[in-house]
């Protein structure tokens, strides 16, 4: 029998003949290996531009008030107020941190690239396959370019999600869409997920509003402690981010919060709970 499309992460359409096929999954240990081993290399590497770049905060505050106090010296022959010396170190301190900040999120904005660009890879190579007897409808260029896309896939290739670390994987989507867009979707979503993640003075980019279903009610008093019930109960509406909010010029996500190892750990046990010969059924038209 010739090969047949799979239907797996296609609409709905009426009147479709389908059946089941099962199809086998390969990756071989030495392919797996090489996938674990980048993201070790990029943690490895992270941590050494971190030791060698932003490593002493009270050093560099230190060489910023003498460079300060240098320049000003060349400009006014009085007396110098320490108290401008350390207004314009702590301006360049900040500067500075805020290169912390966008060096350490735009890690994980490459690391969640890497890992969607890997999966997708592997589940399309499988896919189709020359000895597989199932073909995708799209394209490489299009096949589960969207996140949720690639959970229902994967859902659907009966991969026991919820103990590969997908949870964590799916904050670090979130995360990456969030700095790299600001408000949106993702941010929304991150925030009502784990607020924590956000500095404390984030709250003043927030409105509220309405919400929209009572789903999203729901979900949002299950993110509620106790003290934020009380004021959400009071006015019954939403806090969201506005629309100006911007993620990368200015701190309003968390380092301390968001260690890069706890995304290099999960994707990589995601990888190596992967087994070499994946066997399932799948729908095909």
């Amino acid at each position: 029998m010739a090969n047949r499309s799979c239907n797996i992460n296609q609409a709905g359409e009426q009147n479709r003949v389908t059946e089941r096929r099962e199809i086998t999954l390969w990756l071989s240990n030495s392919e797996k290996a090489l996938y674990i081993n980048l993201y070790k290399t990029i943690l490895e590497s992270y941590k050494e531009v971190n030791k060698l770049v932003f490593n002493n905060m009270e050093q560099r505050f230190k060489m910023y008030q003498d460079e300060v106090r240098n320049e000003l010296e060349k400009i006014y022959s009085g007396d110098i107020k320490i108290s401008d010396i350390i207004e314009e170190a702590g301006n360049r301190l900040d500067l500075y941190k805020l290169m912390e900040y966008q060096y350490h999120f735009s890690s994980l904005v490459n690391l969640y690239q890497v890992f969607e660009q890997q999966i997708r890879k592997y589940l399309y190579k499988e896919l189709n396959h020359p000895l597989s007897n199932v073909r995708t409808k799209e394209n490489m260029d299009t096949f589960v370019t969207k996140f949720g896309d690639l959970r229902k896939i994967l859902n659907e290739l009966n991969y026991p999600l919820e103990k590969m670390s997908w949870s964590i994987i799916d904050e670090l989507n979130k995360i990456a869409n969030t700095y790299k867009h600001g408000d949106g979707t993702s941010a929304k979503r991150l925030f009502l997920k784990n607020k924590d993640i956000f500095v404390n003075e984030i709250t003043r980019f927030f409105y509220y509003a309405e919400p929209r279903s009572k789903e999203e009610e729901q979900e949002y008093k299950a993110s509620l402690d106790e003290e934020e019930l009380k004021k959400y109960k009071k006015q019954e509406k939403i806090l969201l981010m506005e629309r100006e909010l911007t993620t990368n010029m200015e701190i309003v996500l968390r380092i301390d919060n968001t260690p890069i190892e706890k995304y290099v750990n999960a994707i990589i046990d995601f990888w190596e709970k992967i087994p070499e010969y994946h066997t399932v059924s799948v729908e095909v038209e």
